[in-house]
């Protein structure tokens, strides 16, 4: 019955983003924010958040260490942490997982997931 199911806020990212970013400095940290750009879906959700930070981001490469360069990499890092911890529904940084509800309780959001918008 439809009684059986429930809806659950997730983050759109698995914590373990959060986890390998809050380790790493400077050049690290700015390294594997470069590769995280490459995802798909971060990259459609700071669009759809902050247009303007994004196409920033699409040039980060181009400034040289500047303040303005060291406040596009903190920003980008905000928007990281907001997706990969906070379920709260803003742009595409979250989403929502079905369940059924049963006798065991086993919960498993797996980081394959499959994105649907509307």
């Amino acid at each position: 019955s439809l009684l059986d199911y429930f809806m659950l806020r997730s983050p759109l990212m698995p914590f373990q983003v959060y986890s390998e970013m809050s380790s790493l400095e400077g050049e690290q940290a700015e390294e594997q924010l470069f590769q995280l750009m490459k995802n798909r879906e971060i990259r459609e959700a700071i669009y759809v958040s902050s247009p303007s930070l994004y196409h920033s981001l699409i040039k980060l490469e181009k400034f040289s260490d500047s303040p303005k360069k060291n406040q596009l990499i903190k920003s980008a890092l905000k928007y990281l942490i907001r997706m990969s911890t906070r379920p709260t529904p803003f742009g595409l940084c979250s989403g929502v997982e079905a369940g059924r509800i049963g006798d065991k309780t086993d919960l498993v959001i797996p980081d394959n997931r499959q994105f649907k918008k509307r």
